[in-house]
């Protein structure tokens, strides 16, 4: 709740949320908090191999007792001997490690309210920690349009090799709300 009185004074206009990975359940935290304190709704969420918050519980769990080498290839296609040996293998897990603690403590608000907003959610095919129907449950969030974008090559960490793709969606996906709610 804390960071929702300094976001609001940037609110003005409309915008739209984007999470990737935990980012989406952070998103979806943020919504629900700008909604229930302020009455303010993003035009559209954009969630991003992530899963929807009401399954991350309990999706979550199953990584807790994962050896680290293997936890960090499900989320990094660099070789963990190349992290290890450059010295990056402690600084990418700790990173990772700090990312699931919020998974692993987060517990969904059953007496959730579904937003209005449009959804979209990316589906990275290759991903090793979601499943096409697991990301495709944040249809169940809104009331509004839900929009399913599969990406068959994509990894779980696409948004750093494929930026143009995540420019490009962002932009596709917003640009007629945008335009509409300036007027």
């Amino acid at each position: 709740k804390e960071p929702i009185p300094t976001l609001v004074q940037y609110l003005d206009k409309p915008f739209v949320f984007f999470g990737h990975s935990i980012g989406g359940a952070l998103a979806f935290e943020a919504m629900r908090l700008l909604r229930e304190m302020y009455n303010i709704q993003p035009a559209k969420l954009i969630a991003s191999a992530s899963h929807p918050p009401y399954i991350l519980e309990d999706r979550a769990k199953h990584l807790e007792n994962i050896p680290d080498d293997e936890l960090l290839s499900m989320f990094t296609d660099v070789n963990t001997e190349y992290l290890k040996n450059n010295g990056l293998y402690e600084v990418a897990l700790r990173a990772l490690k700090n990312d699931l603690a919020f998974a692993y403590s987060y517990v969904f608000n059953e007496k959730f309210e579904l937003f209005d907003v449009p959804v979209t959610a990316v589906i990275a095919g290759k991903d090793r920690f979601l499943s096409r129907q697991d990301v495709e449950e944040w249809g169940k969030i809104t009331k509004n349009q839900f929009t399913p974008i599969y990406m068959p090559n994509f990894e779980h960490n696409y948004i750093v090799y494929n930026m143009r793709f995540v420019i490009d969606t962002i932009y596709n996906e917003t640009k007629n709300l945008l335009t509409t709610a300036n007027g």
